[in-house]
C-alpha cells in the first residue's frame, strides 16, 4: 500500500534516511531504485536494494497513483535526458496498493479469471498467471509461485487494507483444486482427486502416481 506521506511522516522520514544510506553505499545517483525494508514498530530493518524497478504490480500502482511511468523515467535517466514529469502533477488522493494472491496447493480445476477479478470493487488492475490444470506447489516450500495479482483503491487506507485481505481471501476459496500429496517442491506428487472437484472439470476421480 502506498502510505500517505503526512499521515505517517516519521515512517517517511525513516525510509528516507534508510534509502538514502543504502543508495550511497551501493553508488547509485541517478535513475529508479528499487527497496525493501522490513517495518516492525515504526522501526526498518534493510532486505535490498537495487537500481531497478521493482517487481509485482509496482508499476502500474505508481503510474495509478502519482502519473509517473517509471520505465520511462528509468530511460530517460541512462540516456541523460530530462524528465518529462510536469512539476504541477497531483497524484492521486485515494489509497492505492496491491496484493499477490495465492491458492493452496494442489491441481488447479478452476479458479476467477481477470474479469472476474476487475468486477470486485475497487479493483483497478488484475493479472492471472495461473489456470485449469496448472500444479499448485505449497508456497512454503516454492515462494516465488504467484496465481495472481491486483491493484486496488478504496477511500480509506484501513478500508484499502481490508478489501486486499478481503480479496486475497476470495481468490484463495474460489480457487478449486484437486489434491496434490507433495513429497517435497519439485517431487512427483501422488494426485488424488475427489469427486467434488471433478465435476464440471471432465476430470475422473482417481488416485495414482504422476
Amino acid at each position: 500500500m502506498i502510505l500517505d506521506q503526512d499521515a505517517h511522516r516519521d515512517l517517511y522520514d525513516g525510509a528516507w534516511e534508510l534509502a538514502s544510506s543504502s543508495l550511497e553505499a551501493i553508488g547509485h545517483s541517478d535513475g529508479v531504485f528499487h527497496l525493501e525494508a522490513f517495518e516492525h514498530e515504526g522501526l526498518l530493518t534493510f532486505s535490498e536494494c537495487a537500481g531497478r524497478i521493482g517487481g509485482g504490480l509496482v508499476w502500474e500502482t505508481i503510474n495509478a497513483k502519482f502519473g509517473v511511468d517509471l520505465y520511462d523515467e528509468w530511460a530517460r535517466a541512462v540516456l541523460r535526458r530530462p524528465s518529462r514529469l510536469p512539476a504541477d502533477r497531483e497524484p492521486d488522493a485515494r489509497p492505492l496498493g496491491w496484493v499477490h494472491l495465492t491458492a493452496r496447493p494442489g491441481k488447479a480445476v478452476s479458479l476467477p479469471d481477470t474479469r472476474d477479478l476487475k468486477s470486485r470493487p475497487g479493483v483497478i488492475v488484475a493479472q492471472v498467471s495461473l489456470k485449469p490444470g496448472d500444479n499448485i506447489p505449497d508456497t512454503t516450500l516454492a515462494s516465488h509461485f504467484r496465481a495472481a495479482r491486483v491493484a486496488m483503491t478504496a477511500e480509506t487506507e484501513e478500508a484499502l487494507e481490508t478489501e486486499l485481505l478481503t480479496i486475497a481471501q476470495w481468490f484463495r476459496d474460489q480457487t478449486k483444486i484437486a489434491s496434490l500429496a507433495y513429497g517435497g517442491y519439485g517431487a512427483r506428487p501422488a494426485i488424488c482427486l475427489p469427486p467434488s472437484c471433478c465435476e464440471g472439470a471432465g476430470l475422473a476421480p482417481v488416485s495414482r502416481m504422476g
